[in-house]
């Protein structure tokens, strides 16, 4: 009778201990959290404005500029103002920055587009201000494109910095001007009014001409907003963005998002434009 007594007694201490062990199990703690990211934005916004900080007017009449020094390593005292700009009144101001107007800092390149023929030629110039700020991705254009049956030389510049939100870059271009060596040809067509056909400009040995088909946008007659003696002629300009965080700098930044010219083929490079000005 004892030992039947112990055997229970055994099995109702082991009962004991495995609802012990069960209550136990609910005395629990937990940290938890919910991890929240904000996904950060790249956003750049360009501005061409004048001298004056007005924004930049489309259909400025382009002549020749006066000043024989500008642009060359002999410019004149007086060729350029305290703020770098030149004075000739002829120089056509297209002053050209990026802003970063997103929540992340951003590596930027800029492209600047000017017909082919004009270029080639010397006779349409930049002046740009590469240097210390802004770097040329190479001397030559990175690509030749067609708008409106027109060819255009592009080039790339790099912002060399960091472009944090909210700053905005110094200037890369201030602005467009005809070489003072440029002269003009005209003809009298069939309804007697003279009008430009050619572009001229002394060349190594011999005077180069260059058409005005290869230059303007627009026929007099046919475009009610050409006339005679006003031909449109375009400075493309555009600017891309990518975020700065991971990259050591911009080439690296800008060739791993859009894309390396040195590497690119012509049909690539010329088709990476057509979203901007196509």
């Amino acid at each position: 009778m004892k030992k039947k007594i112990i055997v229970v007694s055994a099995i109702v201490a082991l009962v004991a201990i495995a609802l012990v062990g069960s209550s136990l199990a609910f005395f629990r703690d937990a940290d938890e959290k919910a991890n929240v990211f904000v996904f950060g934005s790249v956003d750049i916004e360009q501005h061409e404005k004048d001298r004056d900080g007005n924004d930049f007017v489309d259909n400025s009449i382009l002549m020749p500029v006066i000043d024989t020094t500008l642009g060359t390593d002999s410019e004149s005292a007086t060729t350029r103002d305290a703020n770098g700009m030149p004075t000739d009144e002829n120089f056509r101001d297209k002053i050209v920055t990026v802003e970063n107007v997103g929540s992340e800092d951003a590596y930027v390149r800029t492209y600047i587009a000017v017909p082919k023929a004009l270029d080639d030629a010397g006779i349409l110039k930049r002046d740009i201000k590469a240097g210390t700020d802004w770097t040329a991705v190479s001397a030559d254009p990175v690509a030749v494109i067609t708008r409106d049956s027109i060819d255009y030389n592009v080039y790339a510049y790099y912002y060399n910095a960091i472009l944090p939100d909210g700053e905005t870059t110094p200037a890369l271009l201030n602005g467009v001007y005809l070489d003072y060596k440029t002269d003009c040809k005209t003809a009298v067509d069939a309804n007697g009014v003279t009008q430009l056909t050619h572009l001229t400009y002394p060349g190594a040995t011999a005077v180069v001409e260059v058409p005005v088909d290869d230059f303007a946008i627009g026929t007099p007659g046919a475009d009610p907003t050409v006339n005679p003696t006003e031909y449109k002629s375009y400075v493309l300009v555009a600017t891309e963005g990518v975020q700065a965080r991971g990259f050591a700098n911009a080439a690296a930044a800008t060739n791993s998002a859009f894309g390396d010219f040195s590497t690119m083929s012509a049909a690539d490079a010329t088709a990476h434009f057509d979203g901007f000005w196509n």
